[in-house]
């Protein structure tokens, strides 16, 4: 019985909406206070996303989003590209989300016992670097290989479609 009582309060109660961007707008003002450097790299962003209309991305219903292809010319040959700089999009995010927390940005110095990848920046003990180095050098190397094989294949297919061309 008390069960169904209170099962009846819930039910006749509303729930009150949450309000994301009343939430967004009540934080914005903790945000501002971050050093200027931090809110040139956003207006940066912002400019460079407006000014990037070819990086559209669709949505295919699956509620992921594929980036657009657009055609570029490189001399006579219209190959396909892919505009991508999501890379660099999520490290300025996670400075900004750094610098709003408060973080201080971490200093260049190398801690002893480590080495830095000449190829990925990035910072292993001795022993890991010995094994890394030379394995993402190796690894850059190929995917180097691989992009431009993409383009000589994407012309020989352009070449065999128009030698086989059906009339």
């Amino acid at each position: 019985e008390k069960h169904l009582i209170i099962c009846q309060k819930i039910k006749e109660k509303k729930r009150k909406l949450f309000d994301a961007a009343k939430q967004r707008a009540e934080n914005l003002d903790k945000i501002n206070l971050v050093p200027t450097e931090i809110n040139v790299i956003e207006q940066n962003a912002v400019s460079k996303s407006k000014n990037n209309v070819n990086n559209k991305t669709t949505n295919n219903g699956g509620g992921k989003k594929k980036p657009t292809t657009t055609k570029t010319t490189t001399g006579n040959n219209d190959t396909m590209k892919k505009q991508s700089n999501w890379r660099q999009q999520h490290q300025e995010f996670i400075r900004t989300i750094r610098a709003a927390r408060g973080a201080q940005q971490q200093s260049g110095a190398i801690p002893p016992g480590f080495t830095e990848c000449p190829t990925c920046q990035r910072r292993f003990s001795i022993k890991a670097a010995d094994r890394h180095i030379e394995w993402c050098a190796e690894s850059q190397h190929k995917q180097r290989q691989r992009q431009q094989n993409v383009a000589k294949n994407q012309e020989a297919l352009e070449r065999m479609k128009a030698r086989t061309k059906k009339f």
